[in-house]
């Protein structure tokens, strides 16, 4: 009755959020593109049966380490899986949440490192001297 401590109690969730997996290019670590549309899916049909083939609200936010936000679009691919696309306005870190009916999903948050890719390919060096022989006998 005089308890110091107050609960907020919520209804149980028929589903763990924790089964929603996520995987594409777009929440990888590295080869994401500044100002190219990047994509990754979102995969719940784990939680089909739970939620009796409804699934509840996917979201996702997309952030920079400035705190400025992308906004994501996801298209319900009505199969229990979800495509979702933002594009990167700038070179920087982002911070990818996906959530279910407002809970985390697996592995969330994705932290991506949104940089210009440089093709070195065509670069060759020349003229070098050794800094460290190996393997050869001083006379």
């Amino acid at each position: 009755e005089r308890s110091p401590f107050i609960a907020q109690v919520t209804h149980a969730k028929p589903f763990n959020a924790n089964q929603v997996i996520s995987y594409g290019p777009g929440i990888q670590r590295e080869g994401v593109l500044p100002n190219q549309t990047a994509e990754f899916t979102v995969d719940a049909r784990s939680i089909l049966a739970p939620c009796n083939g409804k699934i509840p609200p996917i979201g996702c936010t997309v952030t920079d380490k400035d705190g400025q936000s992308v906004t994501p679009t996801i298209n319900d691919n009505r199969d229990g899986t979800y495509r979702v696309s933002y594009r990167p306005n700038k070179e920087t870190k982002y911070t990818i949440y996906v959530t279910c009916d407002g809970l985390a999903t697996k592995d969330t948050p994705f932290l991506v490192n949104v940089a210009t890719k440089i093709d070195l390919s065509g670069v060759t060096v020349s003229n070098l001297k050794p800094l460290v022989k190996t393997n050869v006998e001083e006379d």
